[in-house]
């Protein structure tokens, strides 16, 4: 594939809306422009030689175009932001540092700071910085025969898991105790050789697994942290003869890449159906979640990056619906009594929460748990007291040996906050404890009558 010289992103924006618009280096002078008309804006970094760094928030009516182009081969950040961007929406494009001139290159991770990039060729990991990409530390890892692949961050035990050898599953240790910037022996472990994690590496929070594919292909492996394998999941759900490049795991949902459609679709887990989430004109690897970098802008984003160029782009999606290092709220079931509730006359309903191998429901906290109807998180329903006590009890409905807990909700409270009859979405959880959060919904939805 032939590099292409320079990089034109065009953003077609309609509505009303608040569009903040930058474009930055690392140095240099800075310049404004002037977005506020309802045209084309142009804006070629090449024309500068030293630097151009570009800032403006400008409302707007009806459409707007906005042409931007960079050079591919220098460390800069093209963004266009707009506060509460649609899912899909490209909002950062970064060409970032390779001081190794890495001619292939797929792996991505972010460690909730900078993103960590990898290089077939090397044992070298490149910290960059998210806003500019620029290089911020390397780190060579020791022990490591072969080059680096697909990457995943894992926030559950603040390690990096890489791919080597293009099968092969190490966890690695990045914090760089000694300064050096050297990974030591004994601060990354070879952990297991998978069925192939060239393009494709996920960490997954939810069942604390991980998801791999090779180079553009299928199946889409799912893997216990230990090796074992769950299932090798052969059904193309990424358009047309492309196979699957890119993972990342989050909010139930995986998202998959194909680099030779240029694609990102995201699948409910396992990989059966999909639908089209963004499309980009390069050879999209390796993805990876990240809800803390445009958090002040309220979105969360996915990061990709292109197999030759060192492109990264980010792409938004909800808040929450894909947190960073696969720290996702682990999915728990409830069961919703009774299995037919009255709006007018059934008083109480009762939700028995399901321990599990991740969640206790014993030790859930009450003050954080709440009943929430359709997408109205903030008009969440709180357990129901008895004076200063909660309504509550623990036994072991399922008979699998967990101890659950039952919690109590009361009708009306629910029925203002949106239950009506027939409603089906809705689910019970703690999003905000420190630790033990949870989301859990019924296998079987409760007939609600009026």
């Amino acid at each position: 594939m032939s590099r292409r010289r320079g990089m034109r992103v065009q953003l077609v924006l309609t509505g009303t809306a608040m569009l903040l618009f930058s474009a930055c280096d690392q140095s240099g002078p800075l310049t404004t422009v002037d977005a506020k008309q309802n045209t084309g804006v142009s804006l070629n970094a090449n024309q500068n030689p030293t630097a151009t760094a570009l800032s403006q928030s400008a409302g707007f009516a009806g459409s707007m175009a906005v042409n931007v182009e960079v050079a591919p081969r220098r460390a800069g950040a093209i963004n266009a932001i707009m506060a509460g961007a649609a899912p899909g929406t490209l909002v950062r494009s970064i060409t970032g540092a390779n001081p190794s001139s890495c001619g292939i290159q797929t792996g991505i991770a972010f460690d909730g700071t900078n993103l960590i990039m990898s290089c077939w060729s090397n044992n070298i990991l490149d910290v960059l910085s998210p806003v500019d990409g620029r290089l911020l530390k390397r780190l060579t890892v020791t022990g490591i025969s072969g080059g680096f692949y697909a990457l995943a961050w894992d926030a559950n035990l603040n390690r990096l898991w890489a791919c080597v050898n293009q099968s092969r599953i190490y966890l690695v240790d990045t914090s760089d105790p000694n300064g050096d910037g050297i990974v030591d022996v004994g601060e990354s472990e070879s952990k297991f050789t998978g069925g192939g994690c060239i393009d494709g590496l996920a960490y997954d929070g939810a069942d604390r697994t991980l998801w791999m594919s090779g180079d553009a292909t299928y199946p889409i492996y799912h893997y216990q942290t230990s090796g074992a394998l769950i299932a090798a999941h052969t059904i193309n759900v990424t358009g047309g003869s492309f196979g699957n490049s890119g993972i990342a795991a989050g909010g139930g949902n995986l998202y998959l890449a194909n680099n030779g459609g240029s694609q990102i679709y995201v699948a409910n887990k396992p990989p059966t159906t999909s639908t089209l989430f963004a499309t980009f004109p390069r050879r999209i690897e390796d993805l990876e979640c990240d809800d803390v970098t445009f958090r002040a802008d309220g979105i969360a984003a996915i990061w990709q990056q292109d197999a030759y160029d060192r492109d990264i782009q980010a792409y938004a999606i909800a808040p929450g619906s894909c947190p960073f290092g696969g720290a996702e709220i682990p999915v728990v079931t409830m069961d919703v009594q009774p299995s037919k509730v009255s709006l007018t006359t059934t008083p109480i309903i009762n939700v028995v929460l399901l321990s599990n191998g991740l969640f206790d429901a014993t030790t859930a906290n009450l003050t954080n748990v709440f009943f929430v109807v359709g997408a109205n998180v903030a008009g969440g329903v709180p357990v129901a007291k008895r004076g200063a006590a909660f309504i509550t009890s623990t036994g072991d409905w399922n008979r699998d040996g967990r101890m659950d807990r039952m919690v109590s909700f009361s009708t009306a409270a629910l029925r203002t906050a949106g239950l009506t009859a027939g409603l089906t979405n809705f689910v019970v959880q703690d999003a905000t404890s420190a630790s033990n959060k949870f989301r859990a919904s019924d296998t079987v939805a409760p007939t609600i009558a009026p």
